[in-house]
């Protein structure tokens, strides 16, 4: 029987996680001298990162059999359109423009979409196809209980990036997020009887998350 409470696990994984990720100059401030190249770059790149989270959620629901799941998944790409509001997408080209950056450009060219990023979107494709309903919604539920932890980070890199006014919208919207609420009564149903798949999910995005921020750290801190 599983004793320890579901908090107390995501607590101290979140901990864990951000321990590493404060480790790399991307996170630290001044790791960076910002000039307008690299900026711009910033955008660009990190748009691939977050941009291409969609086809995580579309394959979860297509994967997903149970209604109450399905409902989750659903409400998550509704908020991603941001109600009655713009929609998230819309705040990024937002954020993008602030840099002077066609961002819907780059989404046509995917210049800036690299191998390793291509290889951190794959891997959240792959991994929900080969491993069990449990474990998949664990790995979906780290991710939104990290959108807190990484656009706090993200918020400072923007600022000192220079970026404030509309440019922070999209940033502030993450950090406010309750994707995670969202999840976690669903979560706790699994955490009861089968902690090891959920705690497999949230190993694998943890280690998945910081190898693609290691190698993003390295693309433009040159670490």
């Amino acid at each position: 029987m599983n004793t320890q409470p579901l908090n107390d696990y995501t607590t101290s994984w979140a901990g864990d996680y951000q321990n590493e990720v404060s480790k790399l100059k991307l996170f630290q401030k001044g790791g960076i001298s910002w000039d307008l190249e690299k900026k711009q770059k910033f955008v660009k790149t990190f748009y691939h990162i977050r941009g291409h989270f969609y086809k995580f959620l579309w394959t979860l629901g297509v994967l997903a059999t149970d209604t109450r799941f399905k409902k989750v998944i659903l409400d998550n790409f509704e908020e991603e359109f941001g109600g009655g509001g713009p929609t998230h997408e819309k705040l990024y080209f937002d954020f993008a423009e602030y840099f002077e950056v066609d961002i819907k450009s780059e989404m046509v060219s995917e210049e800036n979409n690299f191998e390793y990023i291509k290889k951190y979107n794959t891997g959240h494709i792959l991994f929900l196809l080969k491993n069990n309903w449990n474990t998949k919604w664990g790995a979906f539920s780290a991710y939104e209980k990290l959108d807190n932890v990484d656009y706090t980070n993200l918020g400072l890199i923007a600022e000192s990036m220079g970026a404030n006014g509309k440019g922070m919208t999209f940033f502030r919207v993450h950090q406010d997020a309750g994707h995670y609420d969202m999840t976690s009564k669903l979560l706790e149903e699994i955490w009861d009887t089968d902690p090891q798949s959920v705690k497999a999910g949230f190993e694998f995005v943890a280690e998945h998350q910081l190898k693609m921020w290691r190698e993003l750290d390295k693309e433009l801190a040159g670490s």
